[in-house]
């Protein structure tokens, strides 16, 4: 457990901050600038350790982040003390030296200038042995580990409620096959945070990712004019996380040069290894949106400070999964104008694309640019169109994918292209319409789809399954809107839906497993967590985050009665509306 390979190539290759001198692999002692909020202008990162947490005490350890750290799934038990001083930040590791990163972001469509890893400190990035020979890298990063220079007028920590529910949401996405960040730890403290009520209790996540790197990373260079420093930061990030990218790029250039014709600086856009890295961002947060949608989970706060450039979801805020089905749903009670609503989702991934983007366009140029010598036009030109046909990528790919995972959760074995219009939207507008539980709509059909097909229509006892977790009176299935009941139109799409399983060979052999494997019977849902919340909160030797949190790594399974009982079913109509905000 304790011999971890701290490699940090971030702070080896990347520049730090003046103010806080340091070596990558080794802590020495604190700046005294380490810890003060201000502007940092021309570094990458500041060296910055995590301040010390009073009586620190495991709450929970999530024993697939230890194995997916090469450690025993038992470390909490086998050494707990270790294990606790490196979660909670308070004993830093040999071999490293922890570190913040200096990003910028747009919030809510403005552009918010520096803002930072306020309360955010990586203890390092470590390389893990994988069981197959291979090898991967994780930065261990600790949420609410106290001041840096990205702070502004926060205090650095964070609090119980919000450190649970990102602690449990990493966890479950990654059930649900979607791309995230990890959780490895949850530590209590007895430090009391002051927030808009008052005192609540403090609390540290040690998550997991590749790189915290986001897309305010590069803009807040490009902002500054840093265009060197630009530069240093995509080569590193290409070089560590998509190194296919060089090899793509080596290939494509070595098949041009054969032709023996003369390349044109457009031509040489195709092989561009900055613009081959962008269409793998782009295609990589449009999968990530589409699993969003196809699991109903809404994030609230898609500022570019908030986007990995990974294609991870990080950053778990005021963030929901939708009870029932409405397109338009806002989970974040701070955002008045709907932004970053459900159904917006996609197009405001494309808007934080189009932001990175028009930030990365200097690096395409035969020189970096400078205000003496800008890049030509002709250049310029070429550049645009390229970063605008690669951006536009997004849509495609996003319809692609979202099509191919709806598909899945209907059992189809081979998406077609018109599945999105004649299959999949009509559906969702009658669940729209139905007020239907999105998760459960789709986990009970899928264990009737066999009656279903047997009968060649939805049988009765499935409607009323489906009226105990819709928000519409039963008698309103049965009145008719101009010409159809709302139970006639879904025996209408049933028909369709028999229709298409016919166009795909073998389909119904093992359909129902397949779509129970596709549709989960748990999701993390808002009033369930903030029970839980609650009960950590009055006795924080509770069980319970442990009890919820097996539950959510094995989604698709039935579980228990008591796992029913106390974590599954619909939510309550007094409860399908509660909401968070940013503060955390």
């Amino acid at each position: 457990m304790r011999k971890m390979k701290f490699v940090n190539t971030l702070t080896q290759k990347l520049r730090p901050d003046p103010l806080t001198p340091g070596s990558p692999f080794e802590f020495e002692r604190v700046s005294p600038a380490a810890r003060v909020p201000r502007q940092v202008p021309a570094a990458h990162f500041s060296f910055v350790p995590p301040t010390f947490q009073p009586d620190a005490k495991l709450l929970s350890v999530s024993r697939r982040g230890l194995e997916l750290m090469g450690l025993r799934p038992d470390a909490a038990e086998h050494d707990a003390d270790f294990l606790l001083g490196l979660t909670s930040g308070n004993e830093v590791p040999s071999g490293t030296n922890p570190w913040a990163l200096n990003y910028g972001g747009h919030q809510f469509g403005s552009w918010a200038q520096q803002l930072g890893d306020g309360r955010a400190i990586c203890l390092g990035e470590v390389e893990v042995a994988n069981k197959d020979g291979s090898t991967q890298r994780m930065e261990l990063q600790l949420k609410g580990a106290g001041m840096t220079p990205y702070s502004r007028f926060a205090d650095g920590f964070a609090v119980l409620r919000s450190s649970i529910r990102e602690y449990l949401a990493a966890e479950a996405m990654h059930s649900l096959g979607v791309p995230t960040s990890r959780s490895l730890s949850l530590v209590l403290s007895s430090r009391g945070v002051a927030r808009e009520e008052g005192l609540e209790p403090g609390a540290v996540v040690c998550r997991l990712a590749p790189s915290w790197i986001r897309f305010g990373s590069f803009e807040v260079l490009y902002w500054r004019g840093q265009l060197e420093m630009l530069k240093d930061l995509a080569d590193y990030t290409i070089e560590n996380h998509f190194p296919h990218v060089l090899t793509e790029s080596a290939k494509i250039a070595k098949e041009g040069a054969a032709s023996n014709s003369t390349v044109t600086f457009q031509e040489q856009l195709a092989f561009n290894k900055y613009i081959l890295w962008i269409k793998s961002v782009v295609e990589k947060t449009a999968d990530m949106i589409a699993h969003w949608q196809s699991v109903g989970f809404c994030h609230g706060v898609m500022n570019t400070d908030n986007f990995s450039i990974l294609g991870l979801t990080i950053d778990y805020g005021p963030y929901q999964f939708l009870n029932a089905f409405e397109p338009g749903y806002i989970c974040n009670h701070s955002d008045h104008t709907g932004r970053y609503a459900f159904n917006q989702q996609p197009r405001m991934a494309m808007w934080n694309l189009v932001r990175l983007v028009n930030v990365l366009d200097p690096l395409l140029a035969t020189r970096l640019p400078s205000k003496d010598s800008p890049i030509p036009k002709e250049e310029e030109e070429a550049i645009m169109k390229a970063l605008g046909e690669t951006v536009q990528l997004f849509g495609p790919r996003y319809e692609m994918k979202f099509n191919e995972l709806m598909g899945l959760k209907l059992g189809f074995l081979t998406p077609l292209e018109d599945d999105l219009d004649v299959v999949h939207q009509p559906l969702l507008k009658l669940l729209f319409e139905a007020q239907l539980d999105y998760t459960l709509f789709y986990r009970t059909f899928s264990e009737s789809v066999e009656q279903v097909l047997e009968a060649g229509a939805m049988p009765d006892a499935l409607f009323d399954q489906f009226y105990k977790f819709s928000f519409k009176a039963k008698n309103e299935w049965d009145s008719e809107t101009g010409e159809k009941s709302l139970k006639s139109r879904f025996q209408d799409w049933t028909q369709v839906y028999i229709q298409r399983l016919e166009t795909d060979k073998d389909v119904k052999s093992s359909l129902k497993s397949r779509m129970l494997n596709a549709n989960p019977k748990f999701i993390l849902r808002n009033h369930t967590v903030q029970k839980v919340i609650d009960e950590v909160t009055v006795d924080p030797t509770s069980s319970v985050i442990d009890r919820y949190l097996r539950v959510l790594e094995n989604p698709f399974e039935n579980g228990s009665a008591a796992d029913e009982r106390e974590f599954g079913g619909a939510v309550p109509a007094v409860l399908r509306d509660l909401k968070c905000s940013c503060s955390s």
